[in-house]
């Protein structure tokens, strides 16, 4: 095959290369952080807000007739997490936490029906 004529910009001097040194510098970058760094960061800020869910609950079932902040924090505790939650349990499985009669489970699944 015939050799092409290259423009002149494109012409060099080949000289003999007798060694070649790569140098890569990649930039300065910071670790990642490990899992054992971030899990405290990640538990800590889903504990903040689980706290202020489990507040905002325990404030909204204490406003049901009957149910102070120590039982309403006892429902919460025991996986009643909404009032939607409470409309549906029983008046047996309400009855299973402490301070919670009979009576009073009645009173808060109408309550939290409404």
């Amino acid at each position: 095959m015939p050799e092409k004529e290259l423009p002149s910009f494109h012409k060099t001097e080949v000289k003999e290369v007798k060694s070649v040194e790569v140098v890569k510098e990649e930039p300065a970058e910071k670790p990642s952080p490990s899992s054992e760094e971030i899990t405290p960061v990640v538990s800590s800020v889903a504990v903040s807000v689980d706290e202020e869910g489990k507040e905002d609950m325990v404030r909204q079932f204490s406003e049901i007739e009957g149910v102070g902040k120590t039982t309403a924090a006892r429902l919460y505790e025991a996986g009643y997490k909404t009032l939607e939650a409470l409309g549906k349990a029983s008046i047996s499985e309400l009855s299973l936490v402490p301070g919670v009669r009979k009576s009073l489970a009645d009173k808060i699944i109408k309550a939290a029906q409404q």
